[in-house]
Order: structure tokens, then C-alpha cells, then sequence
């Protein structure tokens, strides 16, 4: 296994869930050690939340699904953020970002006044296979192998970024992370959810549009989780690759607060 990069607060513009950014970024003191992550946080995301005046004004906040640590720039001297991720290559990219697994967060309950992230969405970035030919593939395995340099990595076994959304076990996975996210949060804590359905073509029946979106809030709803609104935002996709024609044009961010 490669060693776990250094951790740094400069960070260049990561690759967003479909975006036409490259997911590049380099560390401080490994100029020639490139981090690459499939699915940040966009821009559009972390301005519609920093400016929405759904967090609250003091506290801590949470994301258990980190990555590179996008949601660290909603922090501020009065709101303090603490992401949880559990490659130690990505989590090594912010000081504030800890390896952990979302499955068994190590805090207390009602530790936190807030929850900001955004799962895997269960489409291609899944992928886990060998390309054949020379292209360069774009996923959460493929990219975390580039960033060590190890062809035969794999993801942690409780990393969601093998599992897709027309399996149950994403769901069963789902169930368990916001169980967890619903025991560390303080009651009438706002939880937002960035989350997005996508396009699955098959040979049996054709293109169909995945509820993502429908079924994470069912999943939550069913923990007591309590929707206040879901906000559509068109979002810049990726729009590379054999599998752009599947992506939608917008994402959700769910405003829920624990009941």
C-alpha cells in the first residue's frame, strides 16, 4: 500500500460529481504527487450552501463522506468543520478531514450542529475494472490507483464507491451511514443532502432515469429524518467519456433536520 500523502491546505480546483474539471491536485511538499478524486463537492454546490442560510451561524459541522475536504470551505471563525473519510490518501489532503468509516463515526452522540455531504451516487464512477484500451478511466477506484500509483489498489470494503444504486446493497450501505449520521447529530440539527439521479442504459430495457434522489430521502424519512425542502440546482456535468449522455443536468441538495 503507498504511503499516505501529506496533509496541506492548498488545494486546486478537485473533479465535482460530472464535472468538466480534471479532479487534479498537488500537495505542498510532493510537487511531483498529483491527488485525483472523481466526485467533489461543484462550486455551485458549496456557494448555493454557504449562501443559503441553512447552516447554522456557530457550531460544528460534519461531513462523513469527505474526500479531498470541499466541505471544509463552508468553515468560518464561529462554524468549525470536521470531515471523516476513509482512504487515508484523501483524507491526508486537509488537516480537518480524520480517517474513519461513516459505518462507525468515532463521536459521541449529538455531537454536531449540522451535516453537509454527499454520498456516492451508485452510477459509473463505481467501476472498478481494468480498461482494455489506453483511455483514461474516471471513477473512485480508478482514480485513488492513479493517486498512489498502485494498479492492483483497492478501496477500503466499506468504501460505497464499488456499489451502484440498482443494488441493494447500496441501500443497505445508505441505511447504516445515516443511521450514523442521525445519532451523532444534535436534535433539530439541519442535514443537507447533495445527492443526484442518473441515466442507466441497458439492453433489456433501454435508458432509464434511477431515483437516487427519491429513495435517499425515502431512506432518511424512514430514520425520522424530516424534509423542509428539496432544492434543485443545475450543476456543470462531466460531459467526457462514453457515459455522458447518462448524466442529468442538475442535482438536489436536501434540507432535512433530525426530528
Amino acid at each position: 500500500m503507498a504511503t499516505p500523502l501529506s496533509r496541506t491546505h492548498q488545494v486546486q480546483k478537485p473533479g465535482p460529481h460530472g464535472s468538466e474539471d480534471d479532479g487534479e491536485q498537488q500537495a505542498h511538499d510532493e510537487p511531483e504527487r498529483r491527488i485525483y478524486f472523481p466526485a467533489a463537492f461543484t462550486d455551485t454546490i458549496i456557494r448555493f450552501i454557504g449562501n443559503s442560510g441553512l447552516l447554522p451561524a456557530r457550531g460544528v459541522i460534519l461531513d462523513p463522506f469527505a474526500g479531498i475536504g470541499r466541505v471544509h470551505q463552508l468553515a468560518s471563525v464561529s462554524l468549525r468543520t470536521v470531515g471523516v473519510e476513509i482512504e487515508p490518501e484523501w483524507a491526508a489532503v486537509h488537516a480537518n478531514t480524520v480517517v474513519g468509516n461513516a459505518l462507525n463515526l468515532p463521536f459521541e452522540p449529538e455531537s454536531f450542529d449540522g451535516c453537509v455531504t454527499s454520498p456516492v451516487y451508485g452510477n459509473r464512477m463505481s467501476d472498478s475494472h481494468k480498461a482494455k484500451d489506453t483511455s483514461i478511466r474516471r471513477s473512485y477506484t480508478h482514480d485513488l490507483r492513479r493517486t498512489t500509483g498502485d494498479s492492483e489498489r483497492q478501496l477500503h470494503p466499506d468504501n460505497a464507491g464499488t456499489l451502484y444504486a440498482w443494488q441493494k446493497e447500496y441501500w443497505r450501505f445508505h441505511v447504516r451511514a445515516w443511521a450514523e449520521v442521525k445519532r451523532v447529530l444534535k436534535h433539530d440539527a439541519p442535514f443537507l443532502l447533495n445527492v443526484s439521479d442518473f441515466i442507466r442504459t441497458t439492453q433489456s430495457h433501454g435508458r432509464k432515469r434511477l431515483p437516487v434522489v427519491r429513495t435517499h430521502l425515502r431512506v432518511c424519512t424512514e430514520l425520522g429524518f424530516k424534509l423542509h425542502k428539496a432544492y434543485p440546482i443545475e450543476t456543470p456535468r462531466m460531459r467526457y467519456g462514453q457515459n455522458s449522455e447518462n448524466r442529468t443536468s442538475y442535482e438536489y441538495v436536501l434540507h432535512m433536520t433530525k426530528g
